[in-house]
């Protein structure tokens, strides 16, 4: 009797669960902007790319703001849209991707060595989604604690239009740049573009934790 039962009675079916959604990461989606070898230029197209930034003026250590300051900000705001989305179920969630800045000289010329400090302008940021709206910004600053950033409620929402450009990997030291940016210039020439806009650096490595002539930062310029 009991064996009958067992087969006429069938337990009902557990419920699949929904497999969570894949969070949206830039770095994968677009790879070869995040990627790149020593020693051999490549020619991207960045096209336009929502950021979240800050600005600021002077070299990194006597800058206006600080420039670790504004790095900062960016990660908290970053983190901080994250969270704050998954808390009130908002999706799809996202991958923070690593921070990067901007640098030119003040009336917007390139930099050259001969540049005075005082002179360099630069803008420290992080890429994010472009679902990401404005009320997600607000709504980050608006839960920012006490101990956040001094410079996160200046954290902003904008648009970076760099388009067809040429990069390459630099290992060592951010002051011994020259020779990869010379390599950058020699490339675009030999393929018959000219380098325009500014000088873009994308941080691999953490700085507090890579010995300097170890650290990794791609190095890129637009061109046309």
């Amino acid at each position: 009797m009991a064996a009958a039962m067992k087969r006429v009675i069938k337990k009902p079916a557990a419920k699949k669960k929904k497999p969570a959604a894949k969070a949206v990461d830039l770095r994968k989606e677009r790879k070869a902007l995040y990627t790149a070898r020593a020693g051999k230029p490549t020619i991207v197209d960045a096209g336009t790319t929502q950021i979240i930034a800050v600005d600021g003026e002077g070299h990194p250590s006597q800058s206006t703001p600080s420039f670790e300051d504004a790095i900062r900000a960016v990660y908290y705001i970053a983190f901080g849209m994250k969270f704050g989305r998954k808390k009130a179920g908002q999706g799809p969630d996202f991958a923070v991707p690593n921070v990067e800045a901007m640098w030119w000289v003040k009336g917007n010329q390139p930099m050259t060595a001969a540049t005075s400090f005082a002179d360099w302008r630069w803008t420290a940021f992080i890429a994010v989604p472009d679902f990401l709206q404005k009320s997600d910004l607000a709504a980050a600053r608006k839960a920012a604690s006490k101990e956040a950033p001094p410079l996160a409620k200046k954290v902003a929402l904008r648009r970076l239009k760099e388009g067809k450009s040429v990069q390459l990997l630099h290992v060592g030291p951010y002051d011994q740049e020259g020779p990869t940016v010379e390599k950058i210039h020699a490339f675009a020439a030999a393929n018959g573009l000219k380098v325009r806009g500014r000088h873009h650096e994308i941080y691999l490595s953490d700085p507090a934790k890579t010995a300097p002539e170890k650290l990794k930062t791609i190095l890129r310029f637009g061109v046309k």
